[in-house]
């Protein structure tokens, strides 16, 4: 009995090393236009852990493996972001959904990657599927582009903690470009941080954001994303203009405050 339950353990181990050894390695994909790098490496009999960044952010992922299924999540902790992670892998090709929360509204993200050094079975989607995606966009009734809106608007977070020698200040700024047709960019970020003798800062480029739109009915603002065919509408919340600052309300009662550049 002994020996059997051996063998059998010896064969559980097998399959597990197999399930999880197929996630190890880099996988390659976009987001929005954005290139998405995920590496992966094995810390236990069915956990991941990892690195993924895209132009901007890097993240640390951790996750366990489930047969062909992978879940997790990906926190970015200079912003304090989490991403949820949920896919499929498919011989080299990992489906994943990705769900962060933001002023209380879930948001998914439907992310297809490529394994590197892999080979791929499915064909890219042709330029005349995507310009269908595109033009097939329509806004609901009521909807307009409110000209208030339309420019770069900034979100600052400033850090203080100590003082004297202990001092140590930061701070972040975030910018989202509102453009007159309705489209939607992302204007970069700007990260500086001191203390009594030191200081840094680092700086992210701009970028356009292909398949994101916005709009406002009366004084309520709207995303509407568009991402492998499938549309989605994210509602911000109330929004409120005045003395060049906008301070958006979610629908939870939280409150955004952006001040125009």
């Amino acid at each position: 009995m002994k020996t059997c339950l051996s063998l059998v353990l010896l064969h559980l181990s097998f399959i597990l090393n197999a399930q999880i050894s197929a996630f190890i390695g880099t996988f390659n994909g976009t987001v929005n236009g954005d290139n998405l790098t995920m590496t992966l490496q094995k810390s236990s009999d069915n956990t991941l852990v990892g690195k993924m960044k895209d132009s901007q952010q890097n993240y640390d992922v951790n996750a366990t493996v489930n047969g062909s299924q992978l879940t997790g999540t990906a926190v970015e902790k200079t912003l304090n972001l989490t991403f949820l992670m949920n896919g499929q892998l498919t011989g080299s090709q990992l489906k994943m959904k990705m769900t962060i929360e933001i002023l209380g509204q879930k948001q998914e993200i439907d992310v297809l990657m490529h394994k590197l050094g892999a080979a791929t079975t499915s064909a890219k989607p042709s330029n005349s599927s995507s310009n269908t995606t595109q033009t097939a966009i329509k806004l609901p009734s009521g909807a307009t582009n409110d000209r208030n809106i339309v420019g770069t608007w900034v979100k600052t977070e400033n850090y203080n903690s100590g003082s004297g020698d202990n001092f140590m200040g930061s701070s972040f700024q975030q910018k989202m470009i509102f453009f007159a047709d309705g489209t939607v960019a992302d204007g970069g970020s700007q990260a500086n941080m001191s203390g009594s003798n030191y200081s840094g800062s680092s700086q992210g480029g701009a970028q356009a954001t292909p398949g994101v739109y916005w709009y406002n009915i009366s004084n309520q603002l709207y995303l509407l994303v568009s991402q492998n065919g499938k549309t989605e509408t994210v509602h911000l919340g109330r929004y409120f203009i005045e003395n060049g600052a906008m301070l958006i309300t979610g629908t939870n009662g939280k409150k955004l405050l952006l001040t125009r550049r």
